[in-house]
């Protein structure tokens, strides 16, 4: 490391509080990356996590997850633009959200993909940084450098919006795929 960041030693409270934020939060910052419109997430990912190195003085102790949100929504804005490619990825955004809700959920329900694709981006935002990675009001406030008034009106008018859209898509049923014989195809 340089003189301005001296290697810690194997018993630094920075480095061990800065390991233990790593380990619980890498795999949700990268994931968020890619829901965030990151060409690589991982880059993203690490970039934000190299940032909180530099600033973890600065960061209140317990406040970490909500800054690294921040820090990817930031990094991940800055190579877009840096790529000039920014008007595309807010178009696809709602493609790249819908594919990452997808890809990590279990079995997701068809109805809620609809619904989350019928949804601006902002209004997607909001709902799966509250809902999919669990955060609180405030620490949505934080990632999205807003009020947490702000949130709490955006986030209620965006649920709304999503009741509305998922009742709109009700009728969509699952109807397994049969073969000319009559049983089921399994594709």
């Amino acid at each position: 490391m340089t003189a301005d960041h001296p290697t810690p030693s194997p018993r630094d409270p920075r480095l061990a509080r800065f390991d233990a934020v790593f380990r619980d939060r890498y795999e949700e910052l990268r994931r968020f990356a890619l829901r965030a419109g990151a060409a690589d997430p991982d880059d993203v990912a690490s970039d934000a996590f190299a940032a909180l190195w530099r600033h973890l003085d600065e960061v209140r102790e317990g406040a970490e997850r909500a800054w690294l949100h921040a820090a990817v929504r930031r990094v991940a804005a800055n190579a877009r633009r840096a790529a000039g490619r920014r008007d595309a990825l807010v178009d696809e955004l709602g493609a790249e959200a819908g594919r990452a809700a997808a890809a990590s959920a279990p079995a997701a329900d068809p109805r809620v993909e609809h619904a989350l694709a019928a949804l601006s981006a902002s209004d997607r935002e909001l709902l799966l940084l509250s809902v999919w990675d669990g955060l609180e009001p405030a620490q949505v406030a934080a990632a999205l450098g807003a009020s947490r008034a702000t949130v709490a009106v955006r986030l209620h008018r965006a649920r709304g919006r999503f009741r509305a859209a998922y009742e709109r898509h009700e009728h969509v049923v699952l109807v397994p795929a049969t073969s000319a014989e009559g049983g089921i195809d399994a594709r």
